[in-house]
């Protein structure tokens, strides 16, 4: 459930649709958009402003996962991607029909949508439907059109992030994790701390949706006076997500590279979903570890580029105190895994204390052979 490597990342859903929509057409798109991973955001005046968001991509989310977007911003679907092929302008109607179905049914988290058509018609391509004409040459113009779609959803949700940031105290609403709205009935919501949740869980939010807009240094200040809130009122199941946050930040922050080496990793060992979460399925553990280990070894060795040793973090990290360095990392993971633990009504924890704990000896195992290879090549 908790992925490090996706708490930094806008999340797309990708959908056939159509009888004619064959699985290696869809497929050939599908893998060719996957790797548009990362985005830079530039503006059109000249004013040096440049975002860089992250992107992650699923064929199927579920509705009850989509409900805790509240609690954790980056499990909320923004975008909506749909593809369908087609010979017969009469077709159009219900292929809309299907993706408008689609598109409802996430409404309360959607930012926008696109249609995808391929096929030689005469039906005029529209802001929400695109029709192409080349199954050859469809991959290239898709591809270009989702850069157009990224870019409008970025700013719906710097929008969001501002809107957020400028409300006033005594207009803040409590956010709330799924289960939790059963507790709220008869809850005294006249109280400093009461107030001070308020305060607490939307001063995360506003960490979570910086930290999904490219600003992973503003996000540590938001999660860190976040954490200071919800630790006084002793708010623990959002305390333990401010904790994960600001790991996933601090991560940002040492590892600007990562993503390059987790999706060279994806790669070479074909995940189908996260890489921790392919690691932690596979009973031979020590195997597992192993494998991923020696290909960060070889990228390493091959990519100068992505190489980060302790000496680079240090220095990235002296430049904040708040960026937690690889052992802080560690602890906090730890310390977010045992607040997600004493939740009774949060029925992930136990499962998911293990998860961390299994986690945490990867982790630790995968830098300390990115520091021992860095090393060795100074030498």
């Amino acid at each position: 459930m908790f992925k490090g490597e996706c708490t930094d990342c806008l999340l797309f859903t990708f959908a056939p649709l159509g009888p004619q929509m064959n699985a290696s057409l869809f497929k050939r798109i599908y893998d060719r958009l996957s790797q548009l991973y990362e985005f830079k955001i530039t503006d059109n005046k000249g004013m040096g402003f440049e975002r860089t968001v992250r992107l992650r991509y699923k064929q199927s989310y579920s509705i009850e996962n989509n409900a805790w977007g509240e609690f954790q911003a980056h499990r909320r679907l923004v975008g909506l991607i749909t593809i369908a092929r087609s010979f017969n302008d009469n077709e159009i109607e219900s292929i809309c029909e299907l993706h408008n179905t689609i598109r409802d049914t996430y409404a309360n988290t959607l930012f926008d949508s696109r249609c995808f058509v391929i096929g030689n018609l005469s039906t005029t391509t529209t802001e929400k439907v695109v029709f192409f004409e080349s199954e050859e040459l469809c991959c290239e113009q898709i591809e270009a059109r989702v850069q157009e779609l990224i870019t409008g959803l970025f700013w719906v949700l710097e929008s969001k992030r501002l809107d957020r940031a400028s409300e006033k105290m005594d207009k803040i609403p409590l956010l709330m994790a799924p289960f939790e709205e059963k507790a709220l009935f008869g809850l005294d919501n006249d109280t400093f701390a009461f107030r001070r949740k308020c305060m607490g869980r939307m001063r995360k939010h506003i960490a979570d949706l910086s930290l999904l807009a490219g600003l992973p240094q503003e996000s540590i200040t938001n999660y860190i006076s976040a954490i200071e809130q919800l630790k006084a009122v002793g708010d623990k199941l959002w305390l333990a997500s401010a904790y994960e946050g600001l790991c996933a930040a601090s991560l940002a922050l040492l590892f600007p590279d990562r993503w390059h080496q987790i999706h060279l990793l994806r790669r070479q060992f074909h995940f189908e979903k996260s890489l921790f979460h392919d690691l932690i399925s596979r009973c031979d553990y020590e195997v597992s570890r192993s494998e991923v280990c020696e290909a960060m070894r070889r990228i390493a060795a091959n990519s100068e580029g992505v190489i980060l040793n302790g000496e680079d973090s240090s220095s990235k990290a002296g430049a904040n105190k708040n960026i937690l360095t690889v052992d802080q990392f560690y602890d906090r993971y730890k310390e977010a895994a045992s607040y997600y633990a004493l939740v009774k009504s949060f029925h992930f924890a136990c499962k998911q204390y293990f998860i961390f704990v299994y986690i945490f000896s990867i982790v630790e195992h995968l830098f300390l052979n990115l520091n021992a290879v860095s090393k060795q090549l100074e030498l």
